[in-house]
C-alpha cells in the first residue's frame, strides 16, 4: 500500500450465498448445513473458534460505496460473538433442519489450547457508511429474502 496510496484493500470474512441459488456455490456456512442434512451426514464445528459469516450480496450492494472509500485497508465483516458451533447450531435452526441437534457436532478439541478468534473490527468502513448485518441477522434476514438476480 505504500507504494500505491490510494489503493483500497478489502478483507472479507467467509461468505454466504443461499443453498437454493441457482449458480454453482462453494461451501459455505449454509450450503455445508443443507449438504449435511440432505446425505444425513454430520458437521464438527468447533466451540474454541469465533468468526462472523457475511452474506455475499450483502458485499454486492455496497461495491458502490466501496468505488469511493479513500486508500486504506478495510475490513467488510459481519460481527458476531458466537463461537462456530454455536453460530452453526442458530443458522440450522434457522434453516429449519430436522434432528440438526445430532448433526453439528461440538469440536472441542481444535483450538482448545489457543482459541482462534477471526473476528475483525469493521469501524473504519462502517464509517464510511458500509454496514453489514450481524451473522445471525444476515443469516436471517436472507433466508426471508428473495434470491437476488442480476
Amino acid at each position: 500500500m505504500r507504494n500505491y496510496p490510494d489503493a483500497v484493500g478489502l478483507r472479507l470474512t467467509w461468505m454466504y450465498d443461499l443453498p437454493s441459488f441457482p449458480l454453482k456455490l462453494n461451501g459455505n456456512i449454509l450450503v455445508n448445513l443443507q449438504k449435511a442434512s440432505d446425505e444425513g451426514t454430520s458437521i464438527q464445528a468447533a466451540i474454541y473458534e469465533y468468526r462472523g459469516v457475511t452474506n455475499v450480496w450483502e458485499v454486492v450492494l455496497n461495491m458502490e460505496k466501496v468505488f469511493e472509500l479513500p486508500g486504506g485497508i478495510y475490513n467488510l465483516r459481519s460481527a458476531g460473538s458466537l463461537n462456530s458451533y454455536e453460530l452453526f447450531m442458530k443458522a440450522a435452526s434457522l434453516m429449519g433442519l430436522k434432528e440438526y441437534e445430532t448433526m453439528i457436532l461440538p469440536e472441542e478439541e481444535r483450538f482448545y489450547e489457543q482459541p482462534r478468534n477471526l473476528t475483525t473490527d469493521g469501524s473504519l468502513a462502517e464509517g464510511f457508511g458500509i454496514h453489514l448485518s450481524e451473522s445471525v441477522e444476515g443469516i436471517e434476514k436472507a433466508l426471508n429474502s428473495p434470491i437476488i438476480r442480476f
